[in-house]
């Protein structure tokens, strides 16, 4: 199979994680009466578009042995950036896109000086100083 190469947008990418937002806070009201829709195999209402966009920033994913490799952030800490946009009160579309085009600054940024050599520690530190607050 050939591999074909496409030009996307940050904004194609921010629709896509909207999607993601708006599927999981449907997800978020459904548990709330404690509901399942589901194909017998995984909710039919989860989507995986955070992922995906990382794929195709070419973020790289963890290793098949769980553990992080020199100089990595595993896909889990940044994660932890995106989920903090759910925790805002945001109640326009317009913010939610704004929070989502941020997120993606921030990922290529992290990406960019990965790809360029940099140390991405201080990104690392900055995410287990969150997670040290949230505990």
């Amino acid at each position: 199979m050939q591999t074909k190469t496409f030009q996307i947008t940050i904004t194609q990418l921010v629709e896509l994680l909207y999607q993601h937002y708006k599927a999981d806070k449907l997800e978020e009201k459904i548990d709330d009466f404690d509901f399942t829709i589901t194909d017998g195999k995984a909710d039919l209402y989860e989507t995986d578009n955070w992922n995906i966009v990382l794929d195709i920033l070419g973020y790289p994913k963890e290793p098949e042995t769980g553990k992080e490799t020199e100089n990595d952030i595993a896909r889990d800490w940044l994660y932890d950036h995106y989920y903090d946009i759910f925790k805002k009160d945001l109640t326009s579309e317009n913010e939610i896109k704004m929070e989502l085009y941020n997120h993606l600054e921030y990922l290529m940024n992290i990406i960019e000086e990965k790809q360029a050599g940099k140390d991405i520690e201080p990104y690392f530190q900055e995410a287990l100083r969150k997670k040290q607050v949230k505990a």
